[in-house]
């Protein structure tokens, strides 16, 4: 802080007058003295530290008497302060400038300004720098930053010759079909009824499928089974083996999976693809009898966690009671939504994994009290693993009355918003009623669930039905239906929507003792063209069909033959179309509401995987050896012994 202070010429005597060269050692005459003890009246020193001259005058010799002036250096400060020297006073304080005074900038970055300076008290009139100011001259600074520069623009170029960029890759490369995978079916049956695993190979190549029971004991797997392209296995459980989950691997060709319950009533849904972190299940009901399910299967040795919460239609529900679930290794656990959230005629669930890995699935049954109204049936309801913007159905209806052996029929829409924003969607549907409500858009709120009624919507009794968000949520959009017959029998059938797509599957049909009928509904803008396959060939009826834009087709599987246990299907389209069958087993010459069940179809997107993979790329910088130059672990052993 010294040489920042003002000159207070009442209490210090002036500086020494400059030689007569001037201050600035260019021959001009010197200022005087201002008197009033800035820094311009300092003259200008260059040199070091001990011994530096004013500018113009002649280095000085050091004193004869050396001993002299190391005492006089080491002497307190005011012994060594001799007459006629100055040395600048601070204010009282801290060391920081008087009152209504600037501070001066520091003497380094004022360049041409004097440098403050006292006499070095040897008599000769020579002056000395203060303590603290720099003495490097201003051009030896200058000439290191170019030196500096230089460097450092050699080391990028050094940077640059060793270890160049490397070049670019394409973000994503192209992905071969998958030649194996997994089907898991949560869905375990009740006391007194049977179970039914429906396997259907998907590809153009035979495909090997091992089924495993996940029991109490462990893993029971059986003998592999070769499945011929478009053929399908039914796999029947009774008793103990149909209250134990399943699951399959197939290899080779692809296998699609359903997996059917039958007791009194029946209920169908395809086996899902894989675990997830988070599942999505809609549809859900515990109002005026009705009773919802959550099947909670864990086919892996390790213990999983899941919390359990709730969407209403007045929004999120989150309930203590299923918080922190645990689900053994290869077990499934049943959870009576019932007992947790009561009276909630239209509800969703959203199961998430804390630790460990579980497949989801759920079921619904309406029973409704003695002399009260309402359906009456059982329905396995699919969990989503994610949400979506699209949703498309290819099997919706509105039949007010039976019409000859169909049952009336009503449909509606049960949509799952999981985000913490409002979610608008559109409805579309085949044949629309001109001027229909669909045509408006419907709000969901945030972490809730709507129902949207489909009755009176188009012009069709039968029709495909697209959902599609118009804001940035994303939703889970499942699909009921109310079947009523002529006797006053009742049913339900639930099914989980899906983005279209040109390639479907669809195990489970049959026509023994069935009726059954595959609805293929075209979304999209322009006419497709639809082919129906069936193993042992299909009706000349079911090639080259035309789906007009926004339009809807059926196919009657009774056109493949009568009493078939099995009519396994593969739908190809050169457009995007979304499948859907429905399964009405027949009492007679009827068919039984109770006794049906609906299941979009499978996409081939489940079993042939993701077609496109993010690209590796290989870093310049590593050192890469070839595997066979890398030695193995017995001739390592070798060398070091």
């Amino acid at each position: 802080m010294r040489g920042t202070a003002a000159w207070d010429p009442g209490t210090v005597p002036p500086p020494a007058a400059p030689s007569a060269r001037g201050d600035r050692g260019n021959g001009a005459p010197a200022a005087p003295p201002t008197g009033r003890g800035s820094w311009d009246d300092i003259p200008t020193v260059r040199g070091d530290r001990r011994g530096t001259t004013v500018s113009g005058d002649a280095p000085t010799p050091p004193p004869a008497d050396a001993t002299q002036r190391v005492a006089a250096r080491g002497a307190p400060r005011a012994a060594r302060t001799p007459p006629g020297s100055w040395r600048p006073r601070r204010p009282p304080g801290t060391g920081r400038p008087a009152p209504g005074m600037r501070p001066a900038p520091p003497p380094a970055t004022r360049p041409g300004t004097p440098r403050p300076r006292r006499d070095d008290g040897d008599g000769d009139g020579a002056t000395t720098l203060l303590r603290g100011t720099p003495a490097a001259p201003r051009r030896r600074r200058l000439l290191v930053i170019p030196a500096v520069l230089a460097l450092v623009v050699g080391l990028a170029v050094l940077e640059t010759a060793v270890a160049p960029a490397p070049q670019a890759a394409p973000a994503v490369v192209g992905q071969a079909p998958a030649s194996s995978g997994h089907w898991y079916c949560p869905v375990t049956a009740g006391q007194g009824e049977s179970a039914t695993l429906e396997i259907a190979a998907a590809g153009d190549t035979p495909s090997s499928v091992s089924v495993l029971r996940h029991t109490p004991d462990g893993t029971v797997a059986a003998a592999p089974v070769d499945i011929a392209p478009g053929t399908e296995t039914d796999i029947r459980l009774e008793g103990d083996e149909a209250a134990q989950p399943l699951s399959l691997r197939w290899t080779g060709g692809p296998s699609v999976a359903s997996w059917r319950v039958e007791g009194g009533q029946a209920a169908a849904a395809p086996c899902a693809q894989g675990p997830s972190d988070v599942w999505y299940v809609g549809g859900l009901d515990t109002a005026g009898g009705a009773r919802s399910t959550l099947h909670l299967f864990n086919p892996f040795p390790e213990d999983a966690v899941a919390d359990v919460t709730y969407a209403t239609t007045l929004g999120p529900d989150p309930r203590e009671l299923t918080r922190t679930i645990l689900i053994e290794g290869e077990s499934s656990r049943r959870l009576d939504l019932y007992e947790v959230i009561p009276e909630e005629d239209d509800l969703g669930a959203i199961v998430t994994v804390a630790s460990g890995r579980l497949v989801v699935q759920g079921e619904l049954t309406y029973a409704p009290p003695q002399g009260g109204e309402g359906p009456t049936g059982r329905a396995l309801v699919p969990a989503a693993p994610a949400p979506a913007a699209n949703w498309a159905f290819g099997q919706a209806a509105a039949r007010p009355e039976p019409d000859g052996p169909e049952p009336a029929a009503l449909s509606w829409l049960t949509v799952l918003n999981p985000g913490d924003r409002e979610a608008a969607v559109e409805v579309r549907v085949s044949d629309p009623v001109p001027g229909g409500e669909l045509l408006a858009e419907t709000t969901i709120g945030a972490g809730g669930v709507a129902r949207i009624a489909l009755d009176g919507v188009s012009a069709q009794p039968e029709f495909g039905v697209v959902v599609s968000t118009v804001n940035d949520e994303e939703v889970v959009v499942t699909q009921g239906t109310e079947l009523r017959g002529g006797d006053g029998r009742t049913g339900v059938e639930m099914s989980l929507g899906a983005a279209p797509a040109q390639r479907w599957a669809v195990p489970g049909g049959g026509t023994d003792g069935r009726t059954a009928e595959l609805g293929v509904y075209n979304p999209g803008g322009r006419p497709v063209t639809v082919d129906v396959g069936t193993g042992d060939g299909a009706p000349a009826t079911w090639q080259d069909v035309v789906v007009a834009p926004n339009s809807r087709t059926s196919i009657d599987l009774g056109q493949a033959g009568p009493d078939r246990a099995q009519v396994p299907l593969v739908v190809t389209a050169d457009g995007p179309v979304v499948a859907e069958l429905s399964v009405r087993a027949a009492t007679g010459a009827a068919p039984d509401p109770l006794r049906s069940w609906g299941a979009v179809a499978v996409p081939a997107s489940a079993w042939t995987g993701p077609t496109e993979r993010p690209a590796v790329v290989a870093d310049p910088g590593l050192r890469t050896t070839p595997l066979g130059a890398v030695p193995s672990p017995d001739e390592d052993a070798g060398e070091g012994g």
